[in-house]
Parts: structure tokens; C-alpha cells; sequence
């Protein structure tokens, strides 16, 4: 049966849930009026943890303002994955970023042909960005594991808004 996000947020959002999305993703509109919606928008969706602003933020929306789940989305039909691999300027952020899908299309574990197959990138780095955030040192405390979900998802933007779920067990990663 297919799902559409719509219908995924009504059904599957009761609790305060942060919400990461990509920049250029156009569903993010769907949020704004949800007050259990957390919304924060991400350069393809990169969680950087090297100054900690980012996943102290979550911690702080955790803690304060009592979310019970993170939800991180990719989209299909993403602009900043291929910008990022022909941009040829020096902007240190969009630099890290580079790297950053360099790597992912270098995996060991699976050779991934980013020009063509940009589905699989979408795929590897929402997951990615769920294992970063699973390590986040508010989940050093398993209380807080248990009590704080992380999703993922995908949305097709081609398929009128398709949802599938990434079924990830964060306790074996």
C-alpha cells in the first residue's frame, strides 16, 4: 500500500517531532501550521557535528521543548546533490559538504554511481544522518534512546509525494 506524506504527517506526527529536511525540498510547506513540528532545514540534509550547533540544538529541543522523535527526510529530485558535485566555489561549508557526498559515493561497502543513480545517495545519506544523530551524546543516556525516536524517510516528488519509510534499527549500527 502506498502512502502518501500528506496523509504519513496526519497519520504518523502526534508527538513534538523534529523535523530535518533538505533546503530546496518543496513539502516543507506542509509544516509551518503543525505545532508539533519542529522544523529545521539542512544543506542537503548534513547534520554537521563538528562545532556541535546543530546536534546541540536537537539536545536543547529534546530536553526544553520535549520532542519524542526526529525525522529526517530525503527527497528525490534534490538540486544540492548535483550542484555540489559541478560548484567549483570555494564556500568552506559547501567544501564540507562536498567531501562529505564524496565519501558516500567511495563506500566500501557499495560502489554508488552518483550521476546516475542519484536515488541510492538520497538513500545512504538520510541513513547516514540517522546513525550521526543516533551517536549524539544525549543518547549516551538509553533512558533517552528508548524515549526519543529517529526516523527516516523518503519522499518521491515525482510519485505526487510517495513516502517510504528506511526500517533501521539504531540499536545494531
Amino acid at each position: 500500500m502506498n502512502i502518501y506524506f500528506e496523509e504519513y504527517v496526519n497519520k504518523n506526527i502526534k508527538n513534538k517531532t523534529i523535523v530535518i529536511s533538505c533546503n530546496d525540498s518543496y513539502f516543507v510547506n506542509s509544516f509551518i501550521e503543525n505545532k508539533n513540528i519542529i522544523l529545521c532545514t539542512f544543506f542537503a540534509n548534513i547534520i554537521h557535528s563538528s562545532s556541535n550547533l546543530d546536534l546541540d540544538y536537537f539536545k536543547y529541543c529534546i530536553e526544553n521543548e520535549g520532542a519524542k522523535e526526529i525525522l529526517i527526510i530525503g527527497h528525490y529530485g534534490c538540486e544540492i546533490i548535483p550542484f555540489l558535485r559541478t560548484d567549483k566555489t570555494k564556500n568552506h561549508y559547501w567544501n564540507l559538504a562536498k567531501n562529505y557526498f564524496k565519501k558516500l559515493e567511495n563506500n566500501p561497502f557499495i560502489k554508488i554511481d552518483m550521476e546516475n543513480n542519484q536515488k541510492q545517495i538520497v538513500w545512504l545519506n538520510v541513513i547516514q544522518q540517522m546513525i550521526k544523530i543516533s551517536k549524539m551524546e544525549i543518547f549516551n543516556d538509553k533512558c533517552n534512546f528508548e524515549q526519543v525516536k529517529i526516523k527516516g524517510i523518503i519522499i518521491d516528488e515525482v510519485k505526487n509525494y510517495e513516502v517510504e519509510e528506511i526500517n533501521l534499527d539504531l540499536n545494531q549500527v
